[in-house]
């Protein structure tokens, strides 16, 4: 404990909560720190401190960057952070059920929903390709190219390109789930995944407790290998149709068609009773 930057020597009341501090008439600066056998359990709240007397201006901190986990949830006073993962999992949610309903290709809305949420730690762009990629083939079987075989070659070698991307993409979810740090979208007042701010302007003399729910990085580990191996049975189920698709129409039509050998024209028959040789 330090007063104006000093240290400070007082100990605790005989029941050991209360701390009487000597406030003078002026302009006093407290810092006071201490140390609780507390483990991060996974419904974690900060300790209730009693200041005696209403209080203002009040910030609370949640340093988590020792002991990574895993961010469910967080609630506190109204200026604080905010796990916007879960709006993400909802518009994931309406988007695989509308296409699912498309029809275009054999993945159900759930199926869609899941293949969101595990490339959700990825950038909305490489999601995307996967998706267009998957959607725009589907829409090929239904719509062949008809017409020239230069339009027809071209959409092969884009499709190829797009089946190429959409494994590397895949493949780096993958990777992204099982090494990195989940990324939960935790936003507001300035906190992380890894640091956790509130504010609040008045409060009552019972500090504001916020408090997080979260799990150890394990879970995360196990629920992305979970995904990975259903991402894998899929992609055998899926590969057929896309292999189907690409070879429906032809695996790729020649530019130009060989014309055939003009035939020599028709001898007619000599006519009977004429000597045979040659006529002048």
């Amino acid at each position: 404990m330090t007063l104006d930057g000093r240290p400070l020597s007082l100990h605790l009341e005989s029941d050991g909560r209360h701390l009487v501090l000597p406030i003078a008439p002026r302009k006093q600066v407290f810092a006071i720190s201490w140390r609780e056998p507390t483990p991060l359990t996974p419904i974690f709240r900060a300790p209730a401190v009693d200041v005696g007397v209403p209080a203002t201006n009040v910030s609370t901190q949640i340093r988590l960057s020792e002991a990574p986990r895993w961010i469910l949830w967080v609630a506190g006073p109204r200026l604080g952070p905010a796990v916007h993962i879960w709006s993400i999992v909802v518009v994931l949610l309406v988007l695989g059920w509308v296409l699912g309903r498309t029809r275009l290709t054999p993945l159900r809305w759930w199926d869609w929903t899941l293949l969101g949420i595990g490339m959700a730690q990825l950038p909305l762009q490489a999601a995307g390709v996967v998706a267009l990629f998957l959607l725009a083939l589907g829409w090929r079987a239904r719509n062949p190219v008809v017409g020239r075989a230069l339009l027809f070659d071209l959409s092969q070698i884009a499709f190829v390109g797009l089946t190429l991307a959409a494994v590397a993409i895949l493949f780096g979810a993958i990777e992204q789930g099982l090494v990195s740090h989940p990324d939960m979208r935790v936003v507001g007042n300035g906190s992380n995944d890894q640091m956790l701010r509130w504010y609040q302007d008045r409060t009552l003399p019972l500090l504001p407790r916020p408090w997080i729910v979260s799990a150890p990085l394990m879970v995360y580990r196990g629920a992305m290998l979970a995904w990975s191996l259903w991402l894998a049975l899929a992609c055998l189920r899926w590969a057929r149709w896309v292999w189907t698709c690409l070879r429906e129409h032809g695996w790729w039509r020649p530019l130009r068609t060989r014309r055939a050998a003009p035939e020599a024209p028709a001898v007619p028959p000599a006519p009977a009773g004429a000597p045979e040789g040659n006529q002048t």
